[in-house]
């Protein structure tokens, strides 16, 4: 469980910069609370697994959930007609910086449990519980 629970704060310090890296991509960034508001924590759940937790304001899920619906709505001709204007002058910024992100990094949080735990991390966790416990 400590292996994975160090493991898990990897993740998580790697899933942040991650995520400030797709705001700051996609200028998503108004007043920079969202940016401030990502952290993330880990825990065990009511089976003592190790939990990974990833918290931000929750406008910040809510502009991507806006850019998805939209980009998939079908329009009425007269809606459409009335706001060609908008579409002209006006680009949408692509805003899925939570989903693709975090999605795409699990593939590696699997990949890095899988490979990295060691005869010599066994013995490195097991000198570090003897420490604890002295």
């Amino acid at each position: 469980m400590a292996y994975l629970k160090e493991r898990l704060y990897e993740h998580g310090d790697y899933l942040t910069d991650l995520l400030l890296g797709e705001l700051r991509k996609r200028k998503l960034k108004d007043t920079g609370d969202l940016e401030d508001s990502i952290e993330y924590k880990v825990s065990v759940d009511v089976r003592n697994r190790p939990l990974l937790s990833i918290s931000f304001l929750s406008y910040g899920r809510a502009i991507e959930i806006r850019w998805y619906k939209s980009k998939n709505r079908v329009k009425h001709e007269t809606e459409v007609r009335q706001n060609l204007w908008k579409l002209q002058n006006k680009k949408s910024k692509n805003a899925q910086w939570y989903t693709r992100t975090v999605m795409g990094s699990i593939n590696r949080l699997i990949s890095h449990i899988a490979t990295d735990f060691s005869e010599e991390e066994k013995s490195r966790l097991k000198r570090a519980f003897e420490r604890q416990t002295a």
